[in-house]
């Protein structure tokens, strides 16, 4: 082997070198890349989930309050029947009534 061909080797040897660390440098950026993607993925998979168990809450609250407010119609329709029935019932229990 001649000296120009040492020297080409040499520098062929050098570029090969430079662009493997080149390689490595993208790599391990796109490495540190997914794993940043990874974790936002977790975080967002999350918060859509708690978004979902919020939504879920807000429709569950919605229906008791449906609930309560036929409740209280019954109630107040209850109350009103006393009211009109009450007087015969007082008259009824009352002795001689």
């Amino acid at each position: 082997m001649n000296t120009a061909q040492h020297t080409t080797n040499a520098a062929s040897r050098a570029e090969l070198i430079a662009v493997t660390s080149r390689i490595e440098v993208v790599l391990s950026a796109q490495t540190q890349i997914l794993e940043r993607l990874a974790v936002a993925e977790t975080e967002s998979t999350y918060r859509d989930k708690a978004i979902a168990r919020v939504a879920d809450d807000v429709a569950a609250l919605r229906k008791a309050q449906e609930a309560t407010a036929l409740l209280v119609a019954k109630a107040a329709g209850a109350a009103g029947l006393a009211g009109v029935l009450l007087p015969h019932i007082v008259k009824y229990l009352t002795p001689g009534g």
